[in-house]
């Protein structure tokens, strides 16, 4: 069947009816004058047509009737709108992306909101009392506040990295390197770097080593979110594993703390994702998880959580190094 099929033709007809009148000797205000009592109905249906191949195609069936002179014609014309559906489903689909990417948008807004208002309030608060009390106070209570103050600017400092990266990402303008990184040594140095602001659990404990061929920037971003979270919503004993298999390294961070809530785990790796309220009260996880399970995928490794053993497990995996490397030496405490 031909894209569009007409049957019968009324613009033929009126082109006879015009000249009829021209030969019996009509005026041409007067043939406008009978042309005018002309009416036309048109209906418009949307059907479903079925091709010789068995294939479905949308279909439009336009029915109109017209009158001329007292005299009635009838047409139907069916037209093929498959080229119509698809551009209706394109912009159909750019449509709800759109508003995705607005929903989205303000999502990231009230994350990022929620997230810079914790750590900014502890660093205006005591910078103020440092200020202006700062004679009234004993050496145990500077060092808290100014403790307080550096966890605060820590924080702020992770949340603006995370941000920046979440951007490159969007933008697929995030470069990685490939080479030879110690999990251990990173590790290591996360631990040091968050343990001089953080004191409120027990210090995490690494164990094993292994080197993986990835970024070491973006591991250690990984790694730090890891850890970080682990910290400060996890709960007991922290402890780092790290390890190989195969052609695969991977560096587990354990916890004893309550681990996520089975309808929060389906989404928990999705940015801006609530956390649930036995972890992180009245807060959000943000795009800490999001983009570390992405560069993780970037780098052919993978982020997974489960719980188990009454632990809370978040595992990194990445391709191993290609050939064994000695460790780092790196200051800081580790397991045997």
């Amino acid at each position: 069947m031909s894209p569009t099929c007409s049957i019968a033709s009324p613009l033929s007809q009126k082109q006879k009816t015009v000249w009829s009148l021209i030969s019996k000797g009509f005026s041409v205000s007067a043939i406008a004058a009978k042309l005018s009592t002309t009416r036309q109905y048109v209906n418009q249906t949307r059907l479903t047509g079925l091709r010789k191949d068995g294939s479905e195609f949308p279909l439009e069936l336009s029915v109109g009737t017209w009158s001329v002179d007292e005299r009635r014609f009838h047409s139907a014309i069916l037209s093929d709108m498959t080229a119509e559906a698809v551009l209706e489903r394109e912009a159909s689909q750019r449509t709800e992306q759109l508003e995705r990417l607005v929903r989205s948008k303000d999502q990231l807004i009230a994350a990022v909101s929620h997230q810079l208002r914790t750590p900014l309030t502890a660093v205006v608060g005591n910078s103020e009392v440092l200020r202006d009390s700062r004679s009234m106070l004993s050496e145990t209570e500077v060092v808290e506040m100014t403790s307080e103050i550096a966890s605060g600017a820590l924080d702020l400092s992770d949340i603006v990295e995370d941000l920046l990266i979440n951007t490159r990402c969007e933008a697929d303008a995030i470069g990685l390197a490939h080479e030879p990184v110690d999990l251990a040594a990173e590790a290591t140095r996360v631990v040091d770097r968050l343990w001089i602001v953080r004191h409120g659990c027990m210090r995490p404990i690494i164990s094993g080593a292994a080197f993986a061929s990835a970024d070491a920037v973006r591991t250690r971003q990984i790694v730090r979110n890891l850890i970080s979270n682990a910290m400060l919503y996890g709960g007991g004993l922290i402890h780092v594993e790290i390890g190989s298999t195969g052609a695969a390294v991977r560096l587990a961070v354990h916890d004893c703390g309550h681990g996520v809530s089975g309808d929060v785990v389906t989404g928990l790796f999705e940015p801006f994702m609530p956390a649930d309220s036995a972890m992180r009260p009245q807060a959000s996880i943000g795009l800490g998880l999001s983009i570390s399970r992405r560069l993780a995928r970037l780098m052919g490794g993978d982020l997974t959580y489960r719980y188990e053993d009454r632990e809370a497990i978040f595992e990194l995996t990445l391709p191993a190094a290609a050939h064994d490397t000695r460790p780092l030496t790196v200051a800081g405490s580790r397991a045997a």
